[in-house]
């Protein structure tokens, strides 16, 4: 059985859609097959999606293939990204970025209306809140990961951006630093105006991380409680920032301490924040090491081919293939 991965071209997506083009070339660099739809199927896929909610299941069993077994990468609520691709295939896979809770009734919805074999998330939490569901697929956490190749870094000494809040700002400490690093001629770079990333594409990001010295990650359960609830997950930002050798302050999500045996960031000082930039400034050499152990630990274990050997193992498992490509994904130590 093949793995057929589907997707589409989204030329006019929100800047999470890099996340997932960066996930999907990455499947088909490990020699996958791609199936694009267009951007035709995607606006079917939306209407019929309008047609049929309220229904729980579709009685296409019957029609359904088994030479096929489909893959989609989907962010929040895309289900019209891969739905009629699933509608009359029998072995369909998913792989769910941002499932925040407000959205797993619709979630729970699609994946009983599919028969979805195997449901992927990037969020430890929300893969314990689906298993206790009991709706008969299976369920593995699969966090995110990045390919370190897309990602450059300057030299130390040619980094010319002090500190740089890329996505979403975290407001308490923002409001705390702006005027202070201001003042002392520190160059912070952040989104002045909500919606306005701070880069204007793809390119000009990774360019600038890459001469960024200090980012600020914070998780979504603390910058956007309202959206995200209390599940804390792992981003990519935190991976982006590793790989692009830039030292990391905030806060750690809960299911990244089971990614890295040691602390791999720089916890925020809210009662001192700018004295806190400004001392790590100072003396950014002896931070070093620690950003260099980040970017080795970060290209052996947390890359999307990694992730991808996790998936396409599960798959092949429940399909009753011995997979050909040896599983690396986490740690030894580390336990999905």
């Amino acid at each position: 059985m093949r793995i057929r991965l589907v997707s589409y071209k989204d030329y006019y997506g929100h800047v999470s859609q890099d996340t997932v083009n960066e996930f999907e070339n990455a499947i088909k660099a490990a020699n996958t097959s791609a199936q694009l739809t267009s951007s035709l199927s995607r606006v079917f896929g939306r209407r019929f999606l309008k047609k049929i909610m309220g229904y729980n299941k579709l009685p296409f069993a019957f029609f359904k293939r088994d030479r096929t077994h489909k893959f989609c990468v989907i962010m929040g609520l895309e289900f019209y990204k891969c739905v009629l691709a699933f509608l009359f295939n029998r072995n369909n896979s998913v792989y769910f970025f941002d499932a925040w809770t407000h959205n797993h009734g619709q979630i729970e919805w699609f994946i009983k209306l599919m028969g979805i074999k195997n449901v992927f998330f990037s969020s430890r939490q929300v893969t314990e809140m689906f298993r206790k569901k009991g709706l008969g697929c299976n369920f593995l956490w699969v966090p995110e990961g990045i390919s370190v190749a897309d990602y450059r870094f300057k030299d130390y000494s040619k980094k010319d951006i002090d500190v740089l809040a890329f996505g979403r700002k975290y407001d308490a400490h923002h409001n705390k630093i702006v005027a202070g690093l201001q003042q002392k001629g520190i160059t912070y770079l952040y989104e002045k105006t909500k919606g306005h990333i701070v880069f204007k594409d793809r390119l000009a990001f990774i360019d600038g991380l890459a001469r960024t010295k200090i980012s600020i990650c914070v998780p979504s359960d603390i910058t956007h409680p309202e959206r995200s609830g209390i599940i804390s997950t792992l981003t990519i930002r935190y991976l982006q920032s590793m790989a692009s050798k830039t030292l990391i302050i905030g806060y750690m999500p809960e299911e990244m301490k089971s990614l890295f045996d040691y602390t791999p960031i720089v916890e925020l000082d809210m009662d001192n924040p700018v004295q806190q930039i400004t001392a790590i400034l100072g003396d950014f050499d002896s931070y070093i090491p620690l950003i260099e152990k980040n970017y080795r630990f970060v290209k052996e274990h947390h890359t999307w081919l990694n992730r991808w050997n996790v998936i396409r193992q599960t798959i092949a498992q429940g399909a009753g293939i011995t997979p050909q490509a040896p599983l690396t994904a986490l740690p030894p130590q580390k336990v999905l």
